[in-house]
């Protein structure tokens, strides 16, 4: 799909994407050195949404868990199991520390 005239959104040239096509290219991984956790995962959840088919959430907290990067992605490393493999509870675990801590690069 190509884009219209003068238009490079990324919304506008990733619609209709399946799952195989959701590539780091299309969302820099998460490191907390270039913009905060919440600006990055709304442009996450928007490719997610931009996917022809929905991702049931085990297959959403995976995708998420292999966007992150350095000391954010360690983190989920230290969670219980059944809070890594819960969408719901990984994004509140960031949030919370995200509130309270900042992330060395």
């Amino acid at each position: 799909m190509s884009p219209p005239d003068g238009d490079s959104s990324h919304a506008s040239v990733l619609g209709g994407l399946t799952f195989g096509q959701l590539a780091s290219e299309n969302n820099k991984c998460f490191t907390g050195s270039e913009q905060d956790f919440e600006s990055w995962l709304r442009r996450f959840e928007d490719l997610v949404r931009m996917v022809n088919q929905a991702l049931p959430q085990q297959l959403k907290t995976n995708t998420l868990v292999g966007f992150l990067e350095g000391e954010a992605r360690d983190l989920v490393d230290e969670m219980p199991d059944q809070d890594k493999n819960s969408l719901l509870r990984l994004l509140n675990c960031f949030v919370r520390i995200l509130n309270h801590n900042t992330f060395v690069a």
